[in-house]
């Protein structure tokens, strides 16, 4: 059946002002941007939060992934009224340290097609230093003490957890049983006076 020249031309008009359509409401990307930049492992992982800006029309239908330097399994997100438009705030774990591109691309996600632009972002996952890979002072109060015996700690003191035990009276003696001291502290007497020291 041969069909009129003017339903071929009103089917190819459809299509067109469908195309238009489609291409008006799609999202483009062009921004990303992390909550740090500069990050030191905690515990062997650092978590950052991405997030993807850009311009996502009400009726936009399209995907993004986010490459993390191709080191890690990028994330693959959906634009679209049901799962949310831009901007789009995706959170990552890292494990290890070094110098990361971070990208958010338009690609096909499920049967979703991409969306359009791209832009990256640079982080920095670095190792803990000595002093973050330390353990932190304990925190000691008046019970550290033997009863007689007042509990002293300066402000520099509780930075490190550091503390002296004086006596209540001029005629005391320091006692016959040491006390234990933190990890990073000694033991120390002066007198009837003795704490822990670094």
């Amino acid at each position: 059946m041969r069909i009129p020249n003017r339903v071929w031309i009103a089917m190819s008009g459809a299509a067109l002002a469908f195309g238009i359509q489609a291409a008006h409401a799609q999202a483009t990307i062009k921004s990303i941007s992390a909550d740090q930049t500069r990050v030191m492992l905690v515990d062997g992982k650092a978590t950052i939060r991405f997030t993807v800006n850009g311009e996502a029309p009400e009726h936009s239908n399209c995907g993004i992934i986010i490459d993390y330097s191709g080191v890690d399994t990028p994330d693959n997100r959906k634009i679209n009224n049901s799962d949310g438009l831009l901007p789009k705030v995706v959170e990552h774990v890292f494990v290890r340290p070094g110098a990361y591109d971070v990208k958010a691309r338009g690609g096909r996600v499920g049967g979703t097609l991409g969306c359009s632009g791209r832009a990256m972002v640079q982080i920095v996952v670095t190792e803990p230093t000595p002093s973050a890979a330390m353990p932190r002072p304990e925190v000691m109060s008046a019970t550290a003490c033997y009863q007689g015996w007042r509990f002293s700690q300066s402000s520099a003191d509780r930075k490190i957890g550091a503390f002296t035990c004086k006596p209540r009276r001029s005629d005391m003696q320091a006692p016959e049983k040491r006390i234990e001291c933190p990890a990073n502290l000694v033991y120390f007497e002066k007198g009837a006076t003795y704490g822990c020291a670094p």
